[in-house]
């Protein structure tokens, strides 16, 4: 988050977290993640929904619908 101005890095960031943002287990790590893909979500228009509800249940945030 530390160039905020370059929205292509960011989308890159949330490709990367998409990928393998459930390998993280740590609570504060998995928050500072989260909070990437909904700042690229509301201040960038680009959609990270699905991406959030995936990571919160790998993460056990969120029951599963299976």
């Amino acid at each position: 988050m530390s160039n905020r101005r370059a929205p292509p890095n960011l989308i890159t960031a949330c490709m990367a977290i998409a990928v393998c943002g459930d390998q993280f287990t740590d609570l504060e790590e998995q928050k500072s993640l989260l909070d990437i893909l909904i700042y690229n979500d509301t201040k960038n228009a680009w959609p990270t929904n699905d991406m959030q509800s995936r990571l919160k249940k790998a993460w056990g945030w969120t029951e599963s619908e299976d």
